[in-house]
């Protein structure tokens, strides 16, 4: 089980998708495998029929001194066995050259994302939950969020979301758990 969000960023184009804010502290490589499952199965119940998931990180190197990047570089190269299908996963990235294809270009950096991620992975809760409450406060964004994994639609909200977002997160659950049972 884990946390998948969704925001509406005002500006942005499309929706983006992102975990683990609210369950995984500290998640193992199995546990980052299942909730980039969770999180390509929710953005293809989103009509994004090749998700581009970003691995999250401060730098966009493998470095044996961070263990996380060795992770990473297993989840990239479990994509490219096509564990996920017609997925891209690509990392460690940092969030701008995720999201950004002229950050990329101007750090030099290679990637199929391309800039243009449609989840974010992020190392631990503790990274995932600030963007989580950034967004709305300091963006205007609207945000959703959904546990995934579960046996039926489950919600959990920030305690400080608005009515508006806490109804969002219910329409995501119920929109995801619809698609996932026809």
């Amino acid at each position: 089980m884990t946390h998948v969000s969704v925001a509406e960023l005002p500006g942005w184009r499309r929706l983006l998708f992102f975990s683990d804010v609210a369950v995984i502290p500290q998640p193992t490589l199995d546990q980052r495998r299942a909730i980039i499952d969770y999180g390509v199965t929710v953005c293809r119940t989103f009509g994004i029929e090749q998700p581009r998931v970003a691995l999250l990180h401060y730098s966009e190197k493998v470095n044996e001194k961070c263990p996380l990047t060795l992770d990473y570089r297993e989840l990239v190269r479990r994509a490219e066995a096509d564990e996920w299908g017609n997925t891209i996963v690509d990392g460690p990235i940092d969030l701008r050259c995720a999201l950004d294809e002229t950050s990329e270009r101007v750090k030099g950096i290679d990637s199929p994302l391309g800039g243009r991620a449609d989840f974010l992975h992020f190392p631990d809760l503790e990274a995932g939950n600030l963007f989580y409450k950034t967004l709305p406060f300091l963006c205007g964004a609207r945000v959703a969020g959904m546990l995934a994994g579960t046996l039926c639609p489950v919600v959990l909200s920030s305690r400080s979301d608005n009515a508006d977002d806490k109804f969002l997160s219910l329409a995501v659950a119920l929109f995801v758990a619809s698609h996932q049972h026809t």
